[in-house]
Formats: structure tokens, sequence, C-alpha cells
């Protein structure tokens, strides 16, 4: 058995439920249509506009890699956000990467949870951010 990073095993369980509602192709394997921001993510995805580069990057590698092991394909489409959650609203698409939690959000997705939160730990990745100001600004 080859060894396999956890985060691909559990996202292998994710795409895993996501196939139910994916479509089939004449050769039995599951279709997964996947949208991803058009707009570069690195170090996760590369790349801008509506083509996925030749080397995207290791989210888009993990999520093929794991989609692999399930004997499905991955639709790859790229658009931009807005687009992205209205199509997952109304079923055009059945995935994204890097969708945050919202409340507004939870009526149409699905997040992985713990005790009524999403649960951090099985997250592909996580973002932090940080305010500048103006070298001598008097905002602290």
């Amino acid at each position: 058995m080859t060894h396999q990073p956890p985060r691909a095993l559990l996202f292998a369980a994710a795409l895993f439920a996501c196939s139910a509602y994916s479509s089939p192709v004449s050769s039995g394997t599951c279709v997964i249509r996947l949208a991803y921001n058009e707009v570069a993510a690195p170090p996760f995805y590369f790349g801008d506009g509506g083509k996925t580069p030749p080397n995207p990057g290791p989210a888009i590698e993990l999520v093929d890699m794991a989609a692999n092991q399930l004997g499905c394909k991955i639709e790859w489409q790229r658009k931009p956000l807005k687009r992205i959650i209205h199509e997952l609203e109304y079923d055009a698409i059945d995935a994204t990467l890097a969708l945050s939690y919202g409340d507004a959000r939870k009526s149409f997705l699905v997040y992985p949870m713990k005790n009524g939160l999403p649960d951090a730990n099985l997250a592909l990745w996580s973002l932090s951010y940080d305010f500048y100001v103006k070298q001598g600004s008097t905002l602290k």
C-alpha cells in the first residue's frame, strides 16, 4: 500500500460523497463539475483566466489524485467567484475549492462540521489576513 497524505484521504471521502450527485458517463465513471476562482491563489493553485494551466498547483493535483482513486473525473471550470456561488446554489456545478463558511451558504452547501461549527481540521488549507498601515500612521 502506498503512503498517502491524510488530507488526500479526507478529500477522497468528500469526493466520494460528492460523486453521489455527479453525472455518470458511459464508461461507468462519475464526472464531478468543479469550478474554482479564475484568479490565482498561490501557492494553492496558479494561472489566471478561464483555463487550468499545465502545472496547476497542489490543490488541483490533490483533487485530481483523490478523484482518480475513486474512479471519477473532474471537469475543471474557472469562473468568477460570484458566478461559482450562483451555480452552486442552482446545481449548475457540483463543487468548488476555497469557499469560506457562511450562514447564508449553509442552505445549499455542505461543509465538514464538528459541534455545529466548521471543522478546520478538514480544510484543504486555511488563510490568515494581516492589516497594514503606512509607516508613521497614527492608526494602531
